[in-house]
């Protein structure tokens, strides 16, 4: 199949790095995949693959156009047909992106109306969107869980992942290990995601750490815990993410939303008692095996296919 992923642009965020990989395996298994997105500023070197257009017409013709934010969305609606079977990655909601207390925007609302099929990343997201379809599909993240190494849980090592968007938790977090941090100097805590790291950087982190936090009020998905879990990290992770339909309490901990007190309790549990930390963690590892990428792919290459 020739396939086009639509970007709003090129940066970093967790779904624009899924894209990358989904068109990256996709084009290893023998299909013609390309990334697309609109001229900008960006002035940067162009990855395989990878290019952009002026105009929407500039897009060639495919077998399948998949819009993968709201604004795209309207990009692959209004292409004509040679560019193929029209789809709707849907990865996140993006009315979150006002929790600062800006208006909503009703346009973001209006694209789950398009006749442009549904790939969602998780029923949890499914069941917010203002519009649920017979047709939608589910479609899961995978990570690749690394079996090279033995992790060590004698001593509390603290992982997480910090993001500037107000919904993702870090004011909320920021108090939680300032408590952390004063009443157990001794234990170390790491973080990642502002700046960019590399993805060996990455690996050498979560390799280091046996306990990971993410503390968003809200995720379409929730890559960091699954990725924390594959690398046999005991996980403290949002109610409010596919995380819970993919995991038990036997396996992550859960907090809701701007849960302080959750967070906390959780962190000196899992601080204070070795053998719940390999518990969590072996148990996370255990069931993140059931959820690769190979799998993820596969499962999207069916749906796009029209099977």
């Amino acid at each position: 199949m020739k396939i086009s992923f639509v970007l709003p642009g090129i940066f970093f965020s967790g779904g624009v790095r899924v894209c990358k990989m989904y068109c990256e395996r996709l084009n290893e298994m023998g299909h013609e995949c390309n990334i697309f997105y609109p001229l900008s500023k960006f002035r940067g070197k162009f990855e395989k693959n990878t290019h952009c257009y002026l105009l929407p017409s500039q897009l060639p013709d495919a077998d399948v156009v998949i819009a993968t934010s709201w604004e795209t969305a309207y990009v692959v609606n209004a292409l004509p047909e040679r560019c193929g079977d029209k789809k709707y990655l849907i990865q996140h909601y993006e009315q979150w992106d006002y929790h600062n207390g800006g208006q909503k925007d009703p346009m973001v609302d209006l694209t789950y109306s398009m006749p442009l099929r549904h790939i969602i990343v998780s029923d949890y997201l499914r069941s917010i969107l203002p519009v649920q379809r017979q047709d939608d599909v589910v479609v899961r993240w995978g990570r690749e869980v690394p079996d090279d190494y033995e992790k060590d849980y004698s001593e509390p090592k603290i992982l997480y992942n910090r993001r500037m968007e107000i919904w993702k938790g870090g004011e909320t977090l920021h108090h939680v290990l300032n408590r952390i941090s004063v009443e157990y100097p001794d234990v170390p805590i790491k973080f990642y995601g502002v700046p960019h790291i590399t993805d060996k950087h990455l690996d050498e982190l979560f390799r280091w750490a046996n306990i990971f936090v993410n503390a968003s009020w809200v995720e379409g998905f929730g890559e960091p815990p699954l990725e924390a879990a594959g690398y046999g990290c005991a996980v403290i992770a949002p109610e409010s993410s596919a995380m819970p339909e993919m995991f038990n309490n036997k396996e992550m901990i859960f907090c809701k939303a701007k849960d302080q007190d959750c967070l906390y309790k959780s962190l000196v549990y899992l601080i204070g008692r070795e053998n719940r930390r390999e518990v969590y963690g072996k148990n996370a590892k255990a069931t993140a095996k059931h959820y690769t990428f190979d799998r993820a792919v596969w499962e999207f290459e069916r749906v796009i296919a029209g099977e």
